[in-house]
């Protein structure tokens, strides 16, 4: 006689009904007419394929899930690594800015310190004897030094030249030829006219 049962999966769920058709059905083909249904389920070792698609399914769903938590997580890490970078890079320039004005201060009071010692720096200064004569400006006294060149520690005031009469025949011009006594072309020197 052939049998209908069902069996029941580690999922708790109810299988359909299988058949299992006796030795003169198998041989003929037919199944019999009286069908016996058995009343216990058989046990099974695994659960249904829908439980199984559904735990897929969830699995699937958390891995995205998790997925996408992760992309996050990793975008914070990485606008806080690039905010912590900028901050560091202004900090170091803003470092080098004061390190930077500090040495160019202390460079300006060694430079003030220096001029100070020296004497100070070289103006002109107006010439009382020689205001408003040309050559001079109209404060009078000529360019004495460069105003930013320092005064030597050793320097010996200069002597100023005084212009002698030159003497008669001799050419006080400065301009360049024949210098000393002039000769008339009409005077021999040796049997020569000059």
């Amino acid at each position: 006689m052939c049998k209908r049962w069902k069996k029941k999966y580690t999922c708790d769920c109810t299988s359909h009904s299988f058949l299992d058709m006796c030795i003169p059905a198998k041989r003929s083909n037919i199944i019999c007419e009286s069908v016996e249904e058995e009343k216990t389920l058989r046990k099974s070792h695994f659960p249904c394929y829908d439980c199984i698609r559904l735990e897929w399914k969830k699995e699937q769903i958390a891995a995205m899930e998790a997925q996408a938590a992760a992309d996050r997580e990793r975008e914070k890490a990485e606008e806080k690594a690039k905010q912590e970078k900028v901050r560091r890079e202004a900090e170091e320039r803003a470092a080098r800015e004061r390190k930077e004005d500090a040495r160019r201060e202390q460079q300006r009071k060694l430079e003030a310190e220096r001029a100070r010692k020296e004497g100070g720096a070289w103006v002109s200064a107006p010439n009382k004897k020689s205001r408003g004569k040309k050559g001079y400006g109209s404060g009078g006294g000529g360019h004495i030094g460069s105003p930013m060149t320092p005064k030597p520690p050793n320097a010996r005031p200069v002597a100023p030249t005084i212009l002698q009469a030159a003497p008669k025949g001799v050419d006080p011009g400065g301009r360049a030829g024949h210098w000393g006594p002039t000769r008339s072309k009409s005077q021999n020197r040796g049997g020569r006219k000059f």
